[in-house]
């Protein structure tokens, strides 16, 4: 059975966005780009909610010829853009009558053939409350916003183990904690 990863960018205050939701102190560097390429590249799938889905579909589009300039970071875009595109993505919503569900997660855990990454605080925080995520990574970005959209939900305790850490670029920090209780 894989495990559930819920893997974000943060600011170094824990939080997505900024208070406005907007997240432009989030762009990613050519080294960040492929830093998290790589572990999305490990990944059998990922599961997203809606916002995020919204904000992940992008990538559907990026590719070389698309008539965009990324700049420095072309190259890395067009690579995790590949390897985006090359995994099942799981989109579940209230909204649209498909809410994740306990069993819904243990199902595609069960079904996989590795581990699944799940992205977006408020699906994460659905997945977190259930108990079903069993690791959690962020990158941390040397900013504060003084508020947003938080990278952990509000008075949820656990504890964590942390099995990695690494200055990735430019001051962004990566953190990777298993959860334990």
């Amino acid at each position: 059975m894989g495990r559930l990863i819920y893997t974000m960018i943060t600011s170094a205050d824990g939080f997505t966005t900024s208070p406005d939701g907007t997240f432009e102190w989030a762009v990613p560097t050519p080294t960040i780009h492929r830093h998290a390429g790589a572990l999305t590249e490990s990944l059998e799938g990922e599961i997203y909610g809606p916002r995020m889905w919204d904000t992940m579909k992008a990538w559907q589009d990026i590719r070389p010829g698309d008539g965009q300039d990324y700049g420095e970071v072309a190259g890395a875009m067009y690579e995790f853009g590949e390897t985006w595109r090359s995994m099942p993505h799981h989109v579940f919503s209230r909204q649209q009558g498909k809410p994740l569900t306990r069993e819904a997660l243990r199902e595609l855990k069960a079904a996989s053939g590795g581990d699944l990454g799940i992205a977006g605080p408020g699906l994460a925080a659905v997945a977190l409350e259930l108990g079903e995520v069993d690791e959690v990574a962020r990158y941390v970005v040397p900013v504060t916003t003084g508020g947003g959209t938080p990278w952990w939900p509000h008075g949820l305790a656990a504890r964590l183990e942390l099995v990695d850490h690494e200055v990735v670029d430019a001051g962004w920090l990566f953190e990777r904690y298993l959860v334990v209780g």
